[in-house]
């Protein structure tokens, strides 16, 4: 009877043991701004939340919370929380501190503690806004003035960004909706985005999906590269898998990727080592394809009704073709050359190739 009675007692102080105490302060701030003013948010554990507000005021709300074994605990933690709000003309800046325990035993005293550090922001849609944030994450609602954003190890989400967008992030995960201009550094990421006119990508170990954009820029290193489609992109990597669905214009440099193109109605130029390439619909009307490769399979399918001539001379790589009209075509070990078109006039298919396989379709 004694061990049923201890063995329903043990449970019920481990639940009382788990059950933490929890502390919060809040802080608030609001400021007269004029259009063109800035604000700069620095904070770590916790979120930041920009929404639009009236047009001539900056409203801030800092909730703190934090929990811990006991309440003790808890108060000791939230009181080395500072947060430092100010305004200097048409700057408004905050920014968040925590201080460190001070004794040799706040080595081994840690402690289970959970910290929680919100700012929920109101602004006018006219002001230069700057976030850095770590441990946590951003959330911006619209902007029609630049946007700074330096994140890591947390997530962020942004509406129509409707001037230059400058994200640094690392260790995180986002989300975007549609941005004018974009400069976006990027590591062990993954990135979601709508639609961009302009957008310069450098990224290393990073996922990346995006919808249209009129002109982008790619430089990139063991990633993955989705788009929808592109009037105009420069791509570099190494160690990449590329998808794109409709590109106008293409100007590639990589080596041990893969790229896989649904169609292009333009331009391309492929400089390729180590890789794959295939073109699923090279459309009528199409200006060139400039194609210089080494050990690397290509695949060009045409339209039924595009016009084109091949000049192809490679080394060590087959060249595979069916319903053309060839003017030149020799096989010898070591070497091949393929002059031949469809249709009268339409775009330029030139090709210098070693080591791989080309195929026309």
């Amino acid at each position: 009877m004694k061990c049923s009675l201890l063995l329903m007692v043990i449970p019920c102080l481990s639940m009382a043991i788990a059950e933490k105490s929890e502390v919060e302060k809040r802080i608030n701030k609001e400021f007269n701004v004029q259009p063109e003013s800035s604000l700069a948010i620095d904070n770590k554990y916790g979120r930041i939340d920009v929404a639009i507000g009236a047009t001539n005021r900056i409203k801030i709300e800092v909730v703190m919370k934090v929990k811990a074994g006991s309440e003790k605990k808890a108060q000791e933690t939230l009181d080395r929380i500072s947060v430092d709000i100010s305004q200097s003309g048409s700057r408004v800046s905050a920014s968040t501190s925590i201080s460190s325990t001070s004794g040799w035993m706040s080595w081994f005293d840690t402690g289970n503690v959970e910290m929680e550090i919100n700012y929920n922001v109101l602004v006018p849609a006219d002001i230069y806004v700057d976030l850095r944030q770590k441990y946590g994450s951003v959330f911006v609602e619209t902007t029609n003035r630049d946007l700074r954003i330096d994140l890591s190890y947390g997530d962020v989400r942004l509406g129509d960004i409707n001037a230059k967008l400058s994200l640094q992030m690392a260790y995180s995960d986002g989300s975007l909706s549609r941005i004018k201009n974009g400069d976006l550094t990027l590591s062990y990421s993954d990135l979601e985005m709508e639609d961009a006119q302009s957008v310069e990508i450098d990224m290393k170990y990073t996922d990346v999906s995006m919808g249209s954009a009129i002109r982008a820029n790619v430089m990139t290193a063991y990633g993955n590269f989705r788009a929808m489609d592109i009037d105009e992109l420069m791509y570099r990597g190494k160690y990449d898998d590329v998808v794109i669905e409709r590109v106008k214009s293409i100007d590639m440099e990589s080596a041990y990727s893969g790229m896989k193109i649904g169609g292009i109605s333009g331009h391309g130029h492929f400089e390729m080592r180590y890789g794959d390439l295939q073109v699923s619909n090279i459309a009528a009307g199409f200006s060139k394809l400039d194609i210089d490769t080494e050990y690397t399979g290509v695949v060009l399918r045409f339209a039924p009704n595009a016009a084109f001539s091949i000049d192809a001379q490679n080394n060590y790589c087959d060249i595979h073709h069916r319903d053309l009209r060839v003017t030149e075509d020799i096989q010898e070990t070591g070497s091949s050359i393929l002059k031949a078109s469809k249709g009268s006039g339409g775009g330029i298919v030139y090709a210098r190739m070693n080591y791989g396989e080309l195929s026309i379709e």
